[in-house]
């Protein structure tokens, strides 16, 4: 073999180890993409599914005098009562400003009496990180907003509207991690009718 032949030899090796390279690359990417997806979608998922379930239990309960199932419902926070051992619990939904989607549970105090339950004592007994992403609540996709007497609206501040909501709608979106070339995931979902 002559070094022309060798010298040839070694450029078409050359060629297909970096063309094989570039493929594998190609695909690792690829990969990585398509599982942020997957985990981003997985993430939304889950949180959704909590959030759901636990709003179609909304209970009424006596706070200062009004009968609510809502306490709070702003477009980043919903708080609302469901069903516990020792009288409805309190739970609160929120997104705060990094971006962490949070739910806090609080029992009501052991000395409230009912129909009037007090959560002053127990405030956040148990607080969980819904998403492991990050979630966003901006005023044009608010993640809460409230079917009240036949409209939409993204923030119920009387009472006696509290006390006709009629369903929560929640707009949930997650984001990828940075640097991963994934996409955000946005589910909408419907939780009501309100149990009395």
């Amino acid at each position: 073999m002559s070094m022309a032949e060798l010298a040839i030899s070694l450029m078409i090796f050359s060629m297909l180890i970096v063309s094989t390279l570039a493929v594998t690359s190609q695909v690792q990417r690829l990969y990585a993409r398509d599982t942020a997806s997957d985990d981003v979608t997985q993430a939304a998922k889950n949180a959704m599914d909590v959030l759901v379930r636990d709003l179609h239990g909304v209970t009424h309960n006596t706070v200062s005098g009004t009968s609510l199932g809502y306490s709070e419902t702003t477009g980043s926070a919903v708080t609302f009562y469901v069903s516990g051992t020792t009288g409805p619990v309190r739970e609160r939904v929120s997104v705060d400003a990094a971006g962490v989607l949070w739910k806090e549970t609080t029992l009501p105090d052991t000395a409230s009496v009912a129909p009037a339950y007090t959560y002053a004592t127990n405030l956040g007994q148990r607080t969980v990180r819904l998403a492991a992403r990050t979630a966003t609540a901006t005023g044009a996709t608010p993640l809460f907003s409230y079917l009240v007497n036949g409209s939409v609206s993204t923030s119920v501040t009387l009472d006696s509207d509290r006390a006709s909501i009629a369903a929560v709608v929640v707009t949930l979106t997650i984001s990828a991690p940075v640097g991963t070339g994934g996409a955000a995931v946005t589910l909408v979902n419907t939780a009501g009718p309100l149990i009395a």
